[in-house]
């Protein structure tokens, strides 16, 4: 697991002063590789790489990385799971292999297959590699999106990294914030690919290649979640299967030459990945957080987990005391605004103090599984869609006031966003359960500004069912922008690598490829495990992972958010009356935390990032 950074130049030759700036831009990356720092230097092409050593510890494996004739150059971050398989294959076919490390197969692959290769590769990965004879740059970021890939580009160069504050180091051009993309953030909470906070920034989009030469920059995808949602699978799987196939899967994420642990949170995907690993051979680690206030604390269950496997066992003890004495560190971690990522910020400082640096994590399995309670929800939203289509306005206005308010009486989750189906689109669908604020509190936040999700949706998801819907949404949205981009920022934040069993895109290509009825996937996990897990695992009921933020926000951060919110000179453009009063509505509890925790996150981030383009123009 690394960082990388690079610049490519479409005219002039590239300078001494550009290694300056390369440098520059891989300091600011040293968290995600504080073990060797390495760059190589062309006539058009600079780039670099910051080590987090797990594979093929030795100096071989060191990058930039190079083929036999040194025509081909490579930095690269990520895990690529079958490299061993693919090795032996491009030896048999007369390729020469200098190290033991993933990294090099990736080289050899694209001299056997252009960028096909990436077809070939299993694993998460971003990489940028140099081929020195056709003159070109070839940027590649994996399926799903769990190793994150940003670049700027402009008449002169393309400028990439693995992090936004990388290319913000090389301090090349002016940047603007985009509040478009603020907008968006307050929709969802997190800033969606592939835009990112600044209008110049983009992100490289998941299973997406991008060349760059003397004609220009050309993206293209190569990989679809859409195509896999739509493929006619007959065969249904089994549990056994399951099994079978999970087992397969986390033996290839074990893979490490240091010592690995599993994030164990007592729930039914981190457990599950405890029992499947400990038929290894190697000793296993298990992290868990805990806390003061019992409703929020699985401790007990993850223990419980942990004593049945025999792991090593470390716990910390989070209070809301500690957030607030680590709340900058908190921020300084913080590539783009997010209003997640505080518990994978914690679990990763656990591991690091326990001189971790591979964690396991059950991120995926409540979207590739259905296990959120989003599922049942949306699915009895989409029903709802073609007969609010058919309902002219007036009564649709009066059959949505009125489910409304019956759904706040009983607590109905998202009930207050009912009104984003006056216009009854999918996208709109997402809104009402993912968002996080109701169509006139955002338009009154940021007038004019509002934006929506892409309307082609639509069209492109019509053919499937809701369960397939809603898994799309939940995999493209909710957990691309958000769980996965704040798990590689948080878990690199402290020089820790995270890696997803349940994202490895084989798995996801099988499970997701079969027709099955809406809530059976998650019946079959369970089915999968049920002679490995105790009951007490098996039959608890559906618990996230989630810090007690409503009651800290009201004792110990009260203060520190309030100043943040309560600032009327800070210059973001929002509606500060409206923020107060939200303010205000959380503190009598009528609202949830997340959205003056949203905003709070939004004017902080807004007041460092001004700091800093106010430091550039002066």
């Amino acid at each position: 697991m690394c960082g990388i950074a690079g610049i490519y130049s479409f005219e002039k030759p590239l300078s001494g002063g550009d290694k300056t700036i390369c440098s520059r831009m891989l300091h600011s990356l040293h968290h995600r590789g504080p073990d060797s720092e390495g760059l190589y230097q062309a006539e058009k092409v600079i780039f670099g790489h910051r080590r987090l050593s797990i594979l093929d510890l030795s100096s071989a494996a060191h990058q930039p990385i190079c083929n036999e004739n040194e025509t081909l150059w490579l930095v690269y971050n990520g895990e690529i799971y079958n490299y061993r398989q693919l090795r032996d294959e491009l030896i048999g076919k007369g390729h020469r292999f200098k190290s033991k490390t993933d990294s090099e197969v990736i080289l050899h692959l694209y001299e056997e297959y252009g960028t096909d290769c990436l077809t070939h590769l299993r694993g998460m990965f971003a990489f940028a590699l140099w081929d020195e004879t056709k003159g070109q740059l070839f940027l590649a970021r994996d399926r799903i999106g769990i190793k994150p890939l940003y670049y700027f580009q402009d008449s002169s160069s393309l400028i990439f990294a693995s992090e936004v504050r990388a290319i913000r180091a090389a301090d090349l051009m002016p940047l603007d914030v985009n509040f478009e993309s603020a907008v968006q953030f307050l929709q969802f909470g997190s800033i969606p690919e592939p835009s990112t906070t600044f209008e110049q920034i983009h992100s490289l989009a998941a299973g997406h290649f991008l060349i760059a030469n003397s004609d220009g920059v050309f993206v293209k995808r190569y990989w679809s979640l859409v195509e896999v949602l739509l493929r006619d699978q007959t065969k249904l799987i089994s549990g056994k299967t399951i099994r079978s196939m999970l087992q397969e899967t986390v033996q290839q994420h074990l893979l490490s030459d240091v010592p690995v642990g599993i994030l164990l949170s007592g729930g039914m995907d981190s457990s599950s990945l405890v029992a499947l690993a400990q038929q290894s051979s190697c000793k296993l680690h298990t992290l868990t957080i805990s806390f003061e206030e019992s409703n929020y604390d699985e401790s007990e269950f993850a223990r419980l987990v942990s004593q049945k496997f025999n792991t090593q066992h470390h716990e910390c003890r989070v209070t809301s005391q500690l957030v607030l004495e680590h709340l900058d560190d908190f921020f300084d971690a913080m590539d783009q605004p997010t209003i997640d990522g505080l518990n994978t910020f914690w679990v990763s400082k656990l591991a690091k103090g326990e001189g971790l640096k591979v964690l396991l994590s059950g991120l995926g399995g409540d979207e590739v599984f259905g296990g959120y309670p989003y599922f049942k929800y949306a699915h009895r939203l989409l029903f709802l869609l073609p007969y609010l289509k058919q309902m002219p306005l007036f009564l649709r206005s009066w059959f949505l006031k009125g489910f409304s308010e019956f759904g706040k009486g009983i607590g109905l989750l998202g009930a207050n966003r009912l009104q984003f189906l006056m216009e009854p689109t999918l996208p709109n669908v997402y809104r009402v359960y993912r968002g996080l604020f109701a169509p006139d509190v955002l338009n009154r936040l940021f007038p004019d500004h509002l934006e929506v999700l892409d309307s082609s949706l639509d069209s492109q998801l019509h053919f499937m069912s809701h369960k397939e819907k809603v898994t799309y949404l939940e995999c493209d949205r909710y957990l691309k922008n958000q769980l996965l981009r704040d798990t590689d920022v948080m878990g690199m934040s402290q020089s820790v690598e995270i890696r997803v069993p349940f994202l490895d895109h084989v798995f996801v290509e099988s499970l997701l490829g079969q027709k099955l009825e809406r809530n059976e996937s998650k019946r079959l996990l369970k089915e999968a495990l049920k002679d490995d897990l105790p009951p007490e695992i098996q039959n608890r009921k559906k618990a996230g992972f989630i810090f007690p933020m409503a009651d800290w926000l009201t004792s110990t951060l009260k203060s520190c958010v309030e100043e943040v919110l309560l600032d009327r000179n800070d210059g973001i453009p929002l509606n500060q009356s409206e923020v107060e009063k939200i303010w205000r509505q959380f503190l009598r509890g009528e609202i949830h935390w997340s959205q003056p925790w949203s905003l709070f996150v939004l004017k902080r981030w807004h007041n460092e990032v001004s700091s800093l383009i106010s430091d550039h123009v002066s």
